[in-house]
């Protein structure tokens, strides 16, 4: 039997009435004890406002609860477990824990703990602006993303608590602000001046103009004495290690004397008075988070004052693991608690080729395991790396680990069945097998691992035919060798199918440049749906239909926009698959296809003017797009990276709201992305139809600047 699943209601209606009654003059309140908010409960309530806090003791939130309300922004607990709001339009949205999601449509940007499920959707799905929730601080009502480069300026922490005017600090967490996100202040119509560093005006100044000519903006140039940054010249570090820290002021022939209190806590470790030296030395006697203070003090008799953070661990990462492994046995690495780190991150390369072969990232000390079946005989290097709260990347730990003797002999491997759909059952002979790796080779090029358990010598996966399936089998511990190719061929009957999914489309027949409008049905015991859109007709039942050009996932039948898959489609037949998919597993998935035509726009709008604030950018810092946007609703990025081997890959594009004649988009390097090559091009949507996509611009991302 399927298990029941059962959402639970528990808003009371009396509670919700006293609320809404009370949002415009006090804070708005949950009911206490409440563990579940019904889909669509505060849609359209825009006496809504603020910054909300979903409490802890909440685990479901329905659909759409909070979309058309006026939050300024949502602040997801860590009880919650998935969040799906396709019209929230908010400043951003603050996950603390592993809470899932679909959709967060008219959301400027999101924060969450690194390697969440909401990071990587945000990231790799729809690539809405992410960051990490452990590099973001908030000083004076508003949030800065805090890096090695600088500190960047995304939002106001509650757009409601700003008041008429607000300044921005020259130094955030020790580093100098450098950047300003181009929707800052976007959602705060009562602010009327801002005070800015004097250094953003030449990076930041015609922007800001632009997109908010109502704003006074006072620029501080040369006002006073200022400390731009205090750096270390190390950013994370073991204790005993002698740390350096020099401060830069915007005018230091004017600084008579500096003072220096190094604190970790509430004690004083070692200070300073009146030192004629911009540089201090420390020797950090333990583990934990330290914060030098240092007040400049001017012949004037003027100071200045600022901050630096800094964490020492005892070790920057502790991994125990074999130093010679026996061929197809697992690698299992032993990762041990490092005081103040949020995650681990263990990497393995082959040696001498420096061919990745897999990493593991946790939240918490324990041991991870590489499977056998990935390992041939040979050497490899295993590089451990550990994410403070104080500090984003760290020097790694590396070891080797010799994989000796070769695995054993591979299963002999024979389809038996299949369902007809493609959910294939096979016989493994020569051995008794707990677990097999299947190794997916598709005929359009495309290639997966799963790994699949095993029931009498049986397994099964989903393929489709021409493809070939390669099988590495565990027994006793230890993987066999991979197995010859099977190519697979469906022929089979239905068994446990779920229903097609019934859906239309808002018409047949579209222009260059339309977005299509897809209704969806529900289907009985489905968790999920997929929905692609192919080049091409694809009614007859042929499965090879080669790259999609939008994927859009959601939960639940409704109406929705494939935006901006049109502006990517030129005249020509096109076809829509929707995919039903069980998470259980206990019924198999099924599609439904229908095909539409796109004609010729002779008068689509030409592609916007682009420009870049540079060419080339140190990994990990942002950069600048200027897009033309008048008349337009809004503005789509379609970004594609090539690596260092040459070969070149898709983002999903990304669509925001226009602001004004011109819109500025930000963009952030990949820490990991030293010597990529980034290809961005952009399109407005004009009166519902999208432009002509600009001709691309390159980034190249270069090594990040040195501390």
């Amino acid at each position: 039997m399927r298990k029941g699943r059962i959402l639970s209601v528990i808003i009371l209606l009396a509670g919700m009435l006293f609320c809404f009654g009370c949002a415009a003059e006090a804070d708005f309140q949950f009911p206490n004890g409440l563990t579940s908010i019904e889909a669509e409960a505060f849609c359209g309530d825009e006496s809504i406002t603020g910054l909300i806090q979903i409490p802890k003791s909440v685990d479901t939130v329905g659909k759409d609860a909070f979309s058309g309300t006026g939050l300024y922004a949502l602040v997801v607990s860590e009880s919650v477990d998935y969040l799906d709001q396709q019209n929230l339009s908010a400043a951003y949205v603050r996950f603390e824990g592993q809470t899932r999601t679909a959709g967060l449509a008219g959301v400027d940007y999101v924060i969450a703990p690194a390697s969440s499920p909401a990071a990587v959707w945000a990231s790799q799905c729809n690539d809405l602006p992410w960051f990490p929730e452990e590099a973001v601080t908030a000083q004076g009502g508003f949030l800065y993303l805090v890096g090695e480069e600088g500190a960047t300026l995304l939002s106001a922490e509650n757009g409601e608590t700003v008041g008429t005017q607000a300044e921005i600090p020259d130094l955030v967490g020790g580093k100098p602000v450098t950047a300003i996100l181009p929707f800052a202040f976007a959602r705060i119509p009562q602010l009327k001046q801002v005070s800015l560093p004097g250094g953003l005006k030449e990076t930041c100044g015609e922007a800001l103009s632009t997109a908010y000519p109502a704003l006074e903006i006072d620029w501080r140039e040369g006002k006073g004495l200022r400390i731009l940054q205090i750096r270390a010249n190390r950013s994370a570090g073991s204790t005993q290690n002698t740390v350096t820290w020099t401060v830069e002021t915007n005018d230091d022939s004017a600084v008579n004397s500096y003072d220096y209190t190094l604190r970790m806590g509430d004690e004083v470790i070692e200070t300073a008075a009146g030192s004629e030296s911009a540089e201090f030395t420390a020797t950090l006697p333990q583990a934990g988070a330290y914060q030098l203070q240092v007040v400049a003090v001017a012949f004037d008799g003027s100071s200045a004052t600022g901050t630096s953070a800094l964490y020492v661990a005892e070790e920057i990462m502790r991994m125990i693991l074999p130093q010679t492994l026996s061929g197809g046995a697992d690698l299992e690495i032993a990762i041990q608690p490092v005081e103040g780190a949020y995650s681990y991150g263990v990497f393995v390369f082959e040696e001498g080729t420096g061919r990745y072969i897999a990493s593991r990232t946790v939240t918490e000390a324990e041991t991870v395991t590489v499977s056998g079946y990935l390992l041939e005989e040979g050497n490899y290097r295993v590089s451990g790396y550990v994410y403070g709260n104080l500090f984003r990347y760290a020097v790694p730990t590396v070891k080797t680990v010799t994989v000796a003797g070769e695995r054993p002999a591979a299963p002999g491997v024979e389809k038996t069945a299949d369902d007809g759909y493609g959910w294939c059952t096979f016989a493994l002979i020569g051995g008794n097998y707990d677990l097999a790796a299947v190794g997916i080779h598709s005929t359009t090029g495309s290639e997966r691992t799963e790994v699949r358990e095993v029931t009498g010598n049986q397994m099964s996966c989903f393929a489709e035919t021409g493809d070939t399936v390669s099988v590495s089998c565990r027994q006793n511990g230890i993987w066999s060798s991979w197995s010859e190719g099977l190519t697979v061929e469906i022929n089979g009957g239905n068994q446990n199918q779920l229903d097609a999914p019934a859906f239309s489309l808002d018409s047949e027949s579209y222009t260059e440049g339309q977005d299509p409008v897809i209704t969806l049905s529900g289907v009985e015991h489905a968790d999920f749906y997929d929905i692609d859109i192919y080049a091409g007709d694809h009614t007859s039942g042929e499965r090879n239909w080669g790259e999609s050009l939008i994927s859009k996932q959601v939960r639940q039948g409704g109406n929705y926009s494939l935006s901006p898959v049109g502006l990517r489609m030129e005249a020509g037949t096109y076809t829509v698959r929707v995919y039903v998919w069980d998470e259980e597993a206990e019924y198999r998935e099924n599609y439904a296809v229908k095909s539409f035509t796109v004609t010729e726009n002779a008068n689509r709008p030409a592609a916007p003017e682009v420009t870049v604030n540079k060419r080339e950018a140190g990994a990990g810092s942002t950069y600048q797009f200027t897009v033309g946007t008048d008349g337009s609703t809004e503005v789509a990025r379609i970004r594609s990276y090539t690596r260092t081997n040459g070969k070149t890959y898709s983002y999903d594009d990304q669509t925001r709201a226009a602001t004004g004649t011109v819109t500025s988009i930000m963009e952030r390097a990949e820490e990991n992305h030293i010597g990529y090559v980034y290809h961005h091009s952009f399109a407005v949507k004009i009166d519902g139809i999208w432009s002509e996509i600009s001709e691309s611009i390159d980034v190249t991302i270069t090594e990040r600047e040195a501390l």
